[in-house]
């Protein structure tokens, strides 16, 4: 089996209240504001080099449980299959289409989402 870097990030204001994810190939920090809330000023990378669909969930729950610590809202880039999938998830706090699919959500949304059939992150 070949090693896969699998990447999961999130960003987030230490100095407020609310705090924000990402990851660094999707929109600048300065376009993400209007869709979260505010402005990232931090990133946080979660990181798995296997491929398997375990590594995938577990790569989740750990973005998920960092989160709940220092607080976040995660990106997730998403293949067109996936966004019916999503859009019912709690947590959700934006879904934009452009430039590509995506969902910023909760620790509660990768929660929600790992549990659904045939899981994955993009890489």
């Amino acid at each position: 089996m070949t090693d896969v870097g699998l990447s999961w990030s999130f960003s987030w204001d230490p100095a407020s209240a609310t705090r924000p994810s990402s990851r660094p190939s999707t929109p600048t920090k300065s376009t993400r504001g209007p869709l979260i809330g505010f402005t990232p000023t931090h990133a946080v990378e979660v990181i798995a080099f296997r491929n398997r669909p375990v590594d995938h969930v577990v790569t989740a729950l750990l973005t998920a449980a960092v989160m709940d610590v220092i607080g976040g809202i995660a990106n997730a880039e998403l293949r067109e299959h996936q966004v019916p999938i999503v859009a019912g998830l709690p947590g959700i706090v934006a879904a934009p289409t452009d430039p590509w699919p995506a969902a910023y959500g909760s620790a509660e949304f990768l929660r929600a989402w790992a549990r659904q059939p045939g899981f994955r992150l993009l890489k």
